[in-house]
């Protein structure tokens, strides 16, 4: 009844709320330089760049007794950007070797293996692997959070790990009639689950 009460003031206001939902994500945000040649024509190999984008899902990030885990998995989305944009799915697994506490905080250090399911921009599929390194400062969140703009925000309750870092990627793929190698450098970012609602002004 309260938050049907709480609901009608909001819309009665000219604001709208939604619930909010989401897992513990961890973000790869980076620049890549790939190399691609035709199967039938091997020696001519072409040179490309542009943007790269990781979206991945980690469940072991939401349990707070897990923070010095020494491995890890996900699954996830990826996205390269660039004169023949790559996209699709992959399963990953990390090894993290190099663990160092700090108070509630700690840095690792992991060695990560994806193994790729790939589309090109003719939705042709194809596979590929990657071997990544990654070093991140972590600590483990538990409490509410409250991000407000002059558009809307959002407030609820955050829980899970969370995280800086930078990432080092060496991969390889084969699409159609097509292979190549890439070299992919950049952040990393993760966010605990989000529980509460989401906010926006009617205009």
């Amino acid at each position: 009844m309260r938050r049907l009460v709480i609901g009608a003031l909001l819309l009665a206001s000219g604001c709208v709320a939604i619930p909010l939902a989401t897992p513990p994500v961890q973000l790869g945000i980076g620049g890549q330089i790939r190399a691609s040649e035709p199967l039938d024509r091997p020696s001519r190999a072409a040179w490309s760049g542009g943007a790269s984008v990781r979206a991945a899902i980690h469940p072991l990030g939401f349990a707070p007794t897990l923070l010095d885990r020494r491995i890890d998995f996900g699954a996830g989305y990826l996205l390269d950007l660039g004169p023949a944009p790559l996209q699709g799915a992959f399963l990953e697994f990390a090894a993290a070797p190099l663990r160092v506490a700090d108070r509630d905080h700690l840095f690792r250090f992991s060695a990560r293996a994806q193994y790729r399911l790939l589309f090109d921009q003719a939705q042709a599929m194809g596979q590929g692997a990657a071997l990544q390194l990654a070093a991140e400062y972590a600590s483990f969140i538990d409490g509410p959070f409250n991000v407000n703009s002059p558009d809307g925000g959002a407030f609820g309750q955050a829980f899970g790990e969370s995280s800086v870092g930078m990432f080092l990627e060496l991969s390889a793929f084969e699409i159609a009639r097509e292979r190549g190698a890439s070299l992919t450098g950049g952040i990393l970012i993760r966010m605990p689950a989000l529980f509460g609602f989401a906010w926006g002004w009617l205009k």
